[in-house]
């Protein structure tokens, strides 16, 4: 694991996509 910068956006993605489904 070196530098999760994608996994970081991939995870902010995901929860901004389960915000708007709650929503």
């Amino acid at each position: 694991v070196c530098q999760p910068e994608r996994t970081i956006v991939i995870k902010r993605l995901q929860d901004s996509s389960q915000q708007k489904r709650s929503l």
